[in-house]
């Protein structure tokens, strides 16, 4: 969740990187996705991992990139390697958490309300099937219209 400057210093590295628009393409738990191998991914277990749009390129040594937050990225050593990450925030302190030196943990009030979206679905599901789908269909209505901004 936070910009990230990649300073390459020594040697090569391919780096592959995927907008944020991805996330449900790139099967997320936390902040890494679960299709560890790109090159040769496992579409039956990932099958939307096919569908994930990417950038691709390689760093040389002196190459800067900029990575922007909530940006995934892959990163493949071709050669011995050393490289510098500098991350830095540009949100108010309260939305990150204290002890994320790195970005790798989602902004507290997105984790707060993702907690309280599992809550709510936890309870519709105490319903019968037909009337907890019927349910989970309109909340994700309600998501869907703040992502369009349709009300």
């Amino acid at each position: 969740v936070m910009d990230n400057i990649l300073c390459q210093v020594v040697g090569q590295k391919e780096i592959t990187l995927w907008h944020p628009n991805e996330v449900n393409n790139l099967y997320v738990n936390g902040s890494t996705s679960q299709v560890l191998d790109i090159i040769s991914p496992d579409l039956e277990k990932y099958p939307l991992f096919e569908c994930a749009s990417s950038l691709s390129g390689t760093l040389l040594p002196g190459d800067i990139l900029f990575l922007p937050s909530l940006w995934f990225h892959n990163t493949w050593t071709l050669t011995p390697s050393i490289s510098i990450n500098i991350f830095f925030r540009h949100l108010s302190p309260e939305f990150y958490e204290p002890k994320d030196l790195y970005g790798n943990k989602d902004l507290v009030i997105a984790e707060q309300a993702m907690d309280e979206v599992r809550r709510a679905c936890e309870r519709v599901s105490h319903l019968p099937a037909h009337y907890a789908q019927f349910y989970w269909r309109k909340l994700l209505d309600i998501v869907e219209s703040q992502i369009t901004g349709e009300e």
